[in-house]
């Protein structure tokens, strides 16, 4: 999430236009309907975050494994730079 005074961005460049930006600190909680897009959504998000401006991101869903966001990342060209054990 690049960084803009307090501000940073989603990666989704008409996202960002629309909320002007999240305040450093804030919690995103991401609701809709089944097979409405969210999942697709939130990993770009996510992704952007994480690898591009490499801040902490937590992820927590009833469903999906660790493995199956990481496979998802990998099949979508969007590995994440991680450090430690895999």
């Amino acid at each position: 999430m690049m960084k803009t005074m307090n501000d940073y961005t989603l990666g989704i460049k008409d996202l960002d236009n629309a909320v002007e930006g999240i305040k450093s600190g804030s919690n995103i909680l991401l609701i809709g309907p089944p097979l409405c897009g969210k999942e697709y959504l939130l990993y770009h998000i996510m992704h952007h975050g994480a690898a591009i401006n490499e801040n902490a991101i937590i992820n927590v869903t009833t469903r999906e494994t660790a493995t199956h966001v990481f496979e998802w990342f990998k099949k979508n060209d969007l590995n994440l730079p991680l450090t430690g054990s895999e």
